[in-house]
């Protein structure tokens, strides 16, 4: 009996399943190695999240949107330190009035609201407490403070950002006028409905 054309066809057949299974295996390679990237993926995600550059930046381009010329932020010989400058560029450290130092604090407690102190942390849902934070300020830095925190507070009503609620605890009367302004306020002061519940003024 000529069995050579039932012998091609299964080694034919048997060449077809020998290409998939190594087709397979190559792809499952891929896939793995694919897994195994993204835990360092993420981790720079997260770099770019929480390091301190983006940090400078950030409260650089806030200072400069309000037209704030009294420092600066640049990066530290540490490099996860920053400095606090000058516009001319010497060190400020030994110069910041009581008012700049409690301005800086915020802004650094302010950008802290948006990601984390740390490369391997993630950042998480959280709810955000500024007690009075006005102490020493001028008029201008309160005007900043209080317009970083409604912007602050309409993210949150807009759920776009990981701080679900705020709560600002003031005992000055002037503070508390100018972060509750909102020309969303209806009749008899109150926000709408759609806009309640984020965030929370205590006067004390």
């Amino acid at each position: 009996m000529n069995c050579k054309d039932t012998i091609d066809e299964h080694d034919a057949e048997k060449a077809a399943i020998d290409k998939a299974r190594k087709s397979i295996e190559e792809q499952s390679r891929h896939a793995q190695k694919a897994h195994a990237e993204k835990p360092a993926e993420l981790r720079l995600l997260e770099k770019s999240i929480t390091s301190i550059q983006p940090t400078i930046d950030t409260i650089n381009n806030l200072l400069l949107s309000f037209s704030f010329r009294g420092f600066k932020l640049t990066k530290a010989v540490e490099e996860e330190n920053y400095k606090i400058v000058r516009t001319d560029g010497s060190d400020a450290k030994e110069s910041l009035s009581e008012g700049e130092k409690t301005f800086i604090t915020f802004l650094y407690f302010f950008q802290l609201f948006k990601g984390s102190n740390s490369d391997s942390d993630t950042v998480t849902d959280r709810v955000g407490a500024i007690d009075d934070p006005v102490s020493s300020l001028d008029s201008d830095i309160l005007f900043i403070v209080s317009s970083l925190i409604k912007i602050l507070c309409q993210e949150v009503r807009d759920n776009n950002t990981h701080v679900k609620q705020v709560l600002v605890l003031t005992h000055s009367g002037y503070f508390h006028k100018e972060v509750t302004f909102s020309s969303k306020r209806g009749r008899g002061g109150k926000m709408r409905r759609s806009h309640s519940g984020p965030c929370r003024r205590v006067t004390r």
